[in-house]
């Protein structure tokens, strides 16, 4: 009875003892501090500074919208990706790059004109505006999605 007293209380105080060490090893790896916490943390803050100090985009959706068509028919393609959301912006200064070396841009500046900005658009819900321009031979239309950056009160185009 003494052994089994024995086994019992060394079998508990072992169990004890790798649950705790267990715990310590979990608590270590949700360390807050951790570096990738961290890298995370310095991400979201240097986004946040950006959009905090992004100037590009008008007081109104349609502002925006004219002032990114004003900068395409001046041929100013990273001026007219400045009014993208930033995360976006260097995907469309490319992609506006690539169109204006293959002479596509006055096409699509005449599509962006067609669009009837006082019929087509509509705000769905706080921050966010939308235009939906009906193509001409296409049975879905054109969609254009902006948002309202509520750092800097400027309207930002998200997806075209």
């Amino acid at each position: 009875m003494k052994f089994l007293n024995s086994f019992f209380w060394k079998s508990t105080l072992g169990f004890i003892l790798i649950l705790a060490i267990s715990l310590f090893l979990l608590w270590l790896s949700a360390d807050p501090q951790s570096e990738e916490f961290l890298k995370q943390e310095q991400l979201a803050k240097d986004t946040e500074e950006l959009y905090k100090n992004d100037i590009y985009g008008g007081e109104t959706p349609e502002q925006t919208l004219q002032m990114f068509i004003d900068a395409l028919k001046a041929g100013d393609t990273d001026l007219a990706s400045k009014y993208f959301m930033v995360d976006k912006q260097k995907e469309w200064r490319n992609k506006l790059i690539e169109s204006k070396e293959k002479n596509n841009i006055d096409g699509f500046v005449s599509v962006l004109e067609s669009v009837d900005i006082k019929k087509e658009g509509k705000k769905l819900f706080d921050g966010n505006y939308q235009f939906i321009h009906p193509l001409q031979n296409e049975k879905l239309p054109w969609i254009i999605d902006l948002v309202l950056n509520p750092l800097t009160n400027k309207w930002k185009i998200e997806s075209l």
